[in-house]
């Protein structure tokens, strides 16, 4: 994970992608906003299928999931199109 974190950014800069805040700003995007997509379908799996009664539910309109899931995936569209049509 170590030598993911650091070098992927440092390959793109190298070949000449962008300049490495621009590639950083990348990298942070599309993972922050996959992490952020993964935890929402792990919670979603979870309540669905955790056969523990947990210790306090959380209850998540399926509209407000709906909206978390564009909002993660317009971030990482528009950091993607910042960086490469602006």
């Amino acid at each position: 994970a170590w030598v993911v974190t650091c070098f992927v950014p440092f390959f793109i800069f190298i070949l000449g992608f962008a300049s490495f805040v621009e590639v950083l700003g990348i990298v942070g995007a599309v993972t922050g906003g996959l992490s952020g997509i993964m935890i929402l379908m792990m919670f979603r799996k979870a309540k669905k299928n955790g056969d523990k009664q947990p210790e306090y539910n959380i209850k998540l309109p399926l509209i407000v999931e709906i909206l978390l899931y564009m909002l993660f995936g317009l971030g990482i569209i528009y950091q993607i199109y910042f960086i490469f049509f602006n």
